[in-house]
């Protein structure tokens, strides 16, 4: 093996490992022996991505395939950058379709369609998206990751039979691979088949936990003191809804609460007890909040350090945001980016405006306060959690 191949090699291994610095240092060392290696360039790329600086991480991608005009890979991680956390949807579609006329791999062209796809759902254009995905070619593909790729972006056409099947092979083909558990939890839901959503919504949960958290998370003492500044700069109407709330801080929701309903991957649940309106306050216990904050969940919406737009959206869209905003440099889609060990699994969400409560950002459970139930989902509808993600980072 030569010098620039093996620096190459090691940069994507320590990219696959979460050094990024390692990866970047393995990169640059490969430029100063060939400083028009394409590949260098889109190492560079994926680095800076996975650090959060989409423009940084564009910049590279387009030096990669510009010394390359058949260097497929950087065209497609520069269309993902595009749509997220850039939002230039156009530009995004436009790369695609130029991917499309020339690419022959079936991993390739597909990938370019479900790209297309988000960039036209981003964009409202949900008939053309839905249109789009007769373009992807058929399977099995070599990769079992692009199989799931496939069923999630049908479960977001909506076609959930089409998406069960798929999503149902990619839980078998990669078992471990927590986003299609999850993804086939919420097809199972939509197809009200209850016991088989909960099942799979318990194995993403656990799968979840298996997965160390990123080196910048703060401690629980940390975490706990940012949640109470950030729930103390809310807007007034959300704060006297959440008046005295004890808040309580943990991994992830537990397993009871999941087979009772809760996502596994919601970031807050807000259960109020005490007495109903029609009793008197001396009938039964003083009425208070509580308000569970779930740090993983938190953390993985939150992105790496510094990403552009926060990446601080959930499942439901619970802050009214675009559809396509996820975490930079794989977050929103998790695209095999050389190898198949470097597929990055964690963040990936469904498209907000699709989903029963269970996916809902900001859960609410059993309210029995004295406090009306459309003034506390209001509230918690308007709830800014950008606040408490870049605080967090």
């Amino acid at each position: 093996m030569d010098r620039l191949s093996a620096h190459l090699d090691r940069g994507w291994d320590l990219l696959g490992q979460g050094d990024f610095r390692g990866a970047r240092t393995s990169a640059r060392r490969a430029l100063e022996i060939d400083r028009n290696s394409p590949e260098a360039h889109n190492l560079l790329g994926q680095a800076a991505a996975r650090e959060g600086d989409a423009d940084e991480a564009l910049e590279h991608y387009k030096q990669s395939y510009s010394l390359d005009d058949g260097y497929i890979d950087p065209m497609l991680n520069a269309a993902e950058v595009l749509i997220h956390p850039l939002g230039r949807f156009e530009e995004a579609i436009a790369l695609c379709d130029e991917v499309l006329e020339f690419a022959e791999v079936k991993e390739e062209r597909a990938d370019a369609v479900l790209l297309k796809f988000d960039a036209l759902h981003a964009l409202g254009q949900d008939d053309a998206a839905r249109a789009i995905l007769d373009d992807l070619p058929e399977g099995p593909y070599e990769a079992p990751f692009t199989g799931y790729l496939v069923g999630r972006a049908w479960f977001e056409a909506e076609e959930f039979a089409r998406a069960a099947t798929l999503l149902t092979e990619a839980v078998v083909a990669e078992p471990d691979n927590a986003d299609a558990h999850y993804y086939l939890a919420l097809t199972r839901d939509r197809l009200r088949d209850w016991k088989g959503a909960t099942l799979s919504f318990l194995e993403a949960r656990e799968l979840d936990l298996r997965v160390p958290a990123p080196p910048w998370s703060p401690g629980k003492d940390l975490f706990h003191r940012t949640v109470e500044r950030a729930l103390g700069s809310l807007e007034p109407e959300v704060s006297a809804a959440l008046e005295g709330a004890l808040v309580l801080v943990a991994d992830v929701p537990g397993m009871e609460v999941v087979a009772d309903g809760v996502d596994p991957r919601a970031s807050v649940l807000v259960e109020g007890v005490g007495p109903t309106d029609g009793e008197a306050a001396t009938e039964g216990p003083r009425s208070f909040v509580r308000v569970f904050v779930y740090q993983r969940n938190v953390e993985r919406n939150c992105g790496a350090p510094g990403a552009a737009g926060g990446g601080d959206q959930q499942p439901g869209g619970g802050g009214g945001s675009p559809p396509a905003a996820r975490s930079v440099g794989g977050g929103r889609r998790a695209r095999p980016v050389r190898r198949a060990q470097l597929i990055e699994r964690g963040g990936a969400q469904p498209s907000s405006g699709r989903s029963r409560s269970r996916r809902s950002c900001f859960t609410i459970s059993r309210w029995r306060c004295r406090r009306s139930m459309p003034e506390v989902r209001a509230a918690a509808d308007t709830l800014p959690w950008c606040t408490l993600s870049r605080s967090v980072r």
